[in-house]
């Protein structure tokens, strides 16, 4: 059996989109048996953005143009009669066929973003899920954040209530902690956190109202006060244990469990230190109660008081326990109750309005698609691909590819799957994306709750083959060697799980131009203003790129960390006359 799923380990420039659009050529051409000119519409290639899509899709078309014509571009006729062991005007024939196919089948060519295909299924599985069929999908979640944020103001009323209260209590706690009063902007960004992938696990579907909020606030008032004379009243019983046994301080290492009881306990809220605890709880796991240097008539004492002093000990890390979660949760209470009222809002406004967010497919799919089997997908998707070509995988979020896993098991048994990406070019971790999967592979995380997950690990390992791009065409030589050079420094500052993300990171030159420029320099005058001690600095690479170096103006960029810095830059370039192009000023 051909082992069908490959995965690509790739760095910046190695030739990503190249590597991918020439495997799906490569499929296309050789189709099955002597099938083949309408064999593309059997592979699916997942792109992250509209921008890389359309430029795979380019990238395809150009490249069967090329070989329909019988030329040859970036070596792509040797990969293609090597992987396909067809004749060279078994080729051209093939692309010529293809391509024409393509043109007047254009949208059979299925190159399209994850979010598109997400949106695809969503709407294949709309009745099961419970939403009509054409309702309107909104990338923007301010688009819905935004007016129901309004509208839970509105609710506000002069003679309080319980709404107008967690409100005004919610406006307090953020006024404590040194935060602006105004509250309108932190219910925004707050009511952001519903929709990440990552907090998905963490809500119920079950939401709770002021009213019961409240209640269980009062609840959790009495149960705090009771499980805090708890405490106090073990610590007693414990004091008086020790008088009884005649035993203090000295009888223990550092006296760590005596003045645990003694004075750490005295006032919970102000004595009370957890470093002091975890030093404890360590010192008992180890059963290290007293010094060596002890007399041996406190040894004695101590082993014969040791179990009861554990029980003791457990007793009160269970009370602890208690009364720092529910100390927790009154801290929060009115944010929670504020939270569960604006996903009710949510909710209630999406309805109405018959719209849905992206953000949300993807919980919604996993719930109908990861226990069902792939041929019951696929009938209802109503096309059955038996090739996968994932691009960027290092940003793909958890339930994206639980998503994609029973459509890629399915296939891999009598066609390739193919995924491309690069750890280190991770940038999508606030939607979602998990490098952490990426680097596993073959493995499979946070599966368990999938049915026949071991089936699916056991078939990948069995498929996975694994390819390394080291080559990095778009540099010049020397900036491939500052930055082989600055990974391998770099990863040794870096916890240890992410230091894999930097493993085989070096990229060769053979096929580097030679060349390139580096410079770094840090700034840190104080007497004088850095900012334009950094401004006269960039003026000066500048004029030396173009007088010395013989650079254009229009190959050089300059990147900044917000919009307030390129205005700062571009006003700084212009008086001192230098010809720029911003989007602020191509907006004049």
């Amino acid at each position: 059996m051909n082992k069908n799923f490959k995965v690509y380990r790739s760095s910046a420039g190695s030739g990503k989109t190249y590597a991918l659009s020439l495997n799906y050529i490569v499929l296309a051409l050789k189709g099955s048996g002597n099938s083949y000119i309408n064999y593309y519409k059997r592979i699916l290639a997942i792109t992250f953005t509209n921008k890389a899509a359309a430029e795979m899709k380019e990238r395809i078309l150009r490249y069967l143009f090329i070989l329909s014509e019988k030329e040859d571009i970036d070596n792509i006729l040797d990969y293609i009669l090597k992987e396909t062991d067809l004749e060279k005007n078994e080729v051209y024939k093939r692309a010529k066929k293809v391509y024409h196919h393509i043109l007047h089948n254009y949208s059979d060519l299925s190159v399209s973003t994850i979010d598109t295909f997400t949106s695809r299924i969503i709407r294949t599985f709309a009745r099961d899920l419970g939403i009509s069929y054409n309702f309107n999908i909104i990338l923007d979640n301010n688009k819905i954040i935004q007016p129901v944020i309004a509208l839970l103001l509105s609710k506000v009323s002069k003679k309080g209530g319980d709404l107008t209260n967690s409100l005004v209590n919610f406006a307090l706690s953020k006024t404590n902690e040194g935060k602006n009063s105004n509250i309108e902007k932190d219910l925004e960004q707050f009511s952001h956190e519903l929709f990440k992938e990552n907090a998905f696990s963490y809500i119920d579907e079950d939401i709770l109202t002021i009213d019961q909020c409240m209640s269980l606030r009062k609840k959790l008032h009495d149960q705090f006060h009771q499980t805090e004379e708890q405490i106090y009243k073990l610590r007693k019983e414990v004091l008086s244990y020790f008088n009884s046994h005649d035993i203090n301080e000295k009888f223990f290492i550092r006296g760590s469990y005596f003045n645990f009881f003694n004075k750490h306990l005295i006032r919970i809220d102000y004595k009370f230190k957890i470093s002091t605890l975890k030093t404890l709880i360590k010192n008992i796991e180890s059963d290290k109660w007293y010094a060596k240097s002890s007399e041996q008539k406190i040894k004695d004492k101590i082993d014969f008081c040791k179990e009861d002093l554990k029980q003791y000990f457990q007793k009160i890390l269970f009370l602890l326990k208690e009364y720092f979660s529910v100390k927790a949760i009154l801290k929060n209470i009115y944010s929670i109750s504020v939270l569960n009222e604006i996903r009710s809002d949510i909710i209630k406004y999406k309805s109405k309005n018959n719209i849905e967010q992206l953000s949300e497919f993807n919980k919604k799919i996993n719930s109908i698609i990861s226990n069902q089997p792939a041929a019951f997908i696929y009938e209802r998707i109503g096309e059955r691909y038996n090739h996968y070509l994932i691009d960027e995988f290092q940003d793909t979020s958890a339930l994206q590819w639980q998503n994609l896993l029973p459509l890629i098991i399915e296939s891999i048994d009598y066609g390739k799957s193919i995924i491309v990406g690069d750890a280190k070019q991770s940038i999508y971790r606030w939607r979602g994306g998990q490098i952490e999967q990426f680097l596993a592979l073959p493995n499979l995380n946070n599966i368990q709750h999938i049915i026949n997950s071991q089936d699916w690990r056991k078939k990948l390992n069995y498929h996975y083959q694994e390819y390394k791009l080291s080559s990095n065409f778009r540099s010049r030589k020397n900036i491939i060697d500052f930055n082989n050079k600055f990974f391998f420094s770099a990863k040794s500052l870096l916890a240890k799980d992410l230091k894999q993300v930097y493993d085989n990171h070096a990229q060769n030159t053979q096929v580097a131009k030679p060349g390139g420029y580096v410079h770094i320099e840090l700034f840190e005058n104080k007497k004088n203003d850095y900012r334009l001690l950094i401004l006269d600095r960039i003026l000066e690479e500048i004029k030396a790129l173009v007088q010395v170096h013989k650079c254009m103006y229009k190959d050089i960029a300059i990147l900044c960390n917000s919009s307030k810095r390129i205005n700062l830059v571009a006003n700084h370039l212009t008086i001192n006359g230098i010809p720029i192009v911003s989007e602020d000023g191509l907006l004049l």
